[in-house]
């Protein structure tokens, strides 16, 4: 498994990679100013929305200095799933290039990196199979 990511929100909340072992969990590392990023994000908006109830959690992490462009960008886009801000100087926050997105299973064990703008029908594809093999997971263990 990776190891645990653990960052705050920009709303100050503490986030967790492992508090969301279980789930299937896809971390896109986004910027405002990244047009490719004004692109996906709507796509991966969605996304959540069909697939949060199934075992996806979404977050992104704004790779900005400027907290209000990014809350004005999550507003803008109706972003509706965590976002994390990396700590400053850190090896997360030189990210390069965005959007990179990073797809991990329930074991918390990386599965796909997408670097550049996300293919929607290969992310669909690899996100609904992640899916299903939860579910699967899930239906034998009870």
């Amino acid at each position: 498994p990776l190891p645990n990511l653990v960052l705050n929100t920009i709303d100050g909340e503490k986030w967790s990679l492992y508090e969301n072992r279980g789930r299937i969990v896809l971390i896109n590392f986004w910027a405002t100013w990244c047009e490719p990023c004004r692109t996906e994000t709507p796509m991966l908006v969605e996304l959540g929305g069909e697939y949060k109830r199934r075992g996806l959690e979404i977050v992104g992490i704004a790779l900005d200095e400027n907290p209000a462009l990014i809350k004005k960008f999550a507003a803008e886009y109706k972003i509706d799933y965590p976002i994390l801000l990396p700590v400053s100087g850190s090896a997360l926050s030189r990210i390069d290039p965005v959007p990179t997105t990073l797809l991990i299973d329930s074991e918390a064990r990386l599965v796909k990196k997408y670097v550049g703008a996300l293919p929607e029908k290969i992310l669909r594809e690899d996100v609904k199979k992640l899916i299903e093999e939860l579910n699967s997971k899930a239906g034998a263990a009870k």
